[in-house]
């Protein structure tokens, strides 16, 4: 739905905006595909079982590791984004009627939309472990919520404001910072970040 308020926005902010978004796009979902939802497919099952057998601990502790190994996988690839995206869109579109102008212009959008990358990831661990908990009003709420929100922030960036295309991936991942906070706050236990077991793994990683 995002996606389509998206186009629409982008398409009174400028000529070319749905066409600079969905390139845009295109990239910023390429790491949520590839780890985004596989660990949020992967972590659903064992929350349940853990939710089944009352072992809440367990649960809570399946939910830390999928969400830290997020948080690990996803902050080196928004660092990625920022610092290699112009040479990615280059790469991936700079030829034939892709000039440099449109380079440009889809580059910001991915930057913008890359601000939102790690929420995003994070949102589709939080809301199948508010499955799990047969828990649907919550992840159903922060998304509308979300959603309403895109909505005025784009109308107050293009209509008042007179932004262009990058404004309207500026709001979306504002939109899915709300969202992650609404389900973070009631989820996330404030240890999360500082499991120490997690934390040594992340060392080791590095």
């Amino acid at each position: 739905m995002n996606n389509l308020v998206d186009t629409l926005f982008a398409h009174y902010a400028e000529a070319e905006g749905p066409a600079l978004l969905w390139y845009a796009i295109r990239i910023q979902q390429l790491p949520l595909a590839l780890f985004g939802i596989a660990i949020a497919g992967a972590i659903l099952p064992p929350l349940s079982r853990a939710l089944k057998a009352q072992k809440w601990n367990e649960y809570l502790r399946f939910l830390q590791e999928a969400l830290f190994q997020t948080w690990i996988l996803m902050l080196p690839l928004t660092a990625a984004l920022f610092l290699m995206g112009d040479m990615g869109v280059t790469l991936l579109y700079g030829r034939g009627d892709f000039h440099f102008q449109d380079v440009v212009g889809t580059t910001t959008c991915l930057w913008a939309y890359g601000i939102g990358l790690i929420p995003s990831a994070l949102v589709l661990v939080l809301a199948p472990a508010c499955y799990a908990n047969h828990n649907y009003f919550l992840p159903t709420f922060s998304s509308f919520l979300a959603m309403g929100l895109n909505l005025v922030l784009n109308s107050l960036f293009i209509f008042i404001w007179g932004w262009g295309a990058v404004s309207v991936a500026i709001a979306t991942s504002i939109s899915v910072w709300i969202n992650f906070g609404i389900l973070g706050a009631k989820l996330i236990k404030p240890q999360l970040f500082f499991h120490k077991p997690l934390m040594t793994q992340a060392i080791s990683m590095t």
